[in-house]
């Protein structure tokens, strides 16, 4: 899911709230770069551009390699 702001940030935080581990992606690191070292929980986060098949193949190869596998998919992407 996008986290950089709005409804994505507020989803990412719930679920690490939660205790889940995330895999969170933005086509911008810049809003994300600190958020791996200063969340609640278990934070990946990564470049992707989700609007395209390889961006989401990146995100969901990511939260595959890092946590084993995949539970929950949120796909939020705002303009």
């Amino acid at each position: 899911t996008g986290k950089s702001r709005g409804i994505g940030r507020g989803i990412v935080d719930e679920f690490l709230k939660l205790g889940a581990a995330v895999v969170s992606c933005a086509r911008d690191i810049q809003p994300l770069a600190d958020l791996e070292t200063t969340s609640s929980g278990p934070l990946k986060a990564i470049i992707a551009d989700v609007s395209t098949a390889d961006g989401r193949a990146a995100a969901i190869r990511t939260a595959l390699d890092v946590h084993g596998r995949l539970d929950i998919l949120v796909n939020n992407v705002g303009t």
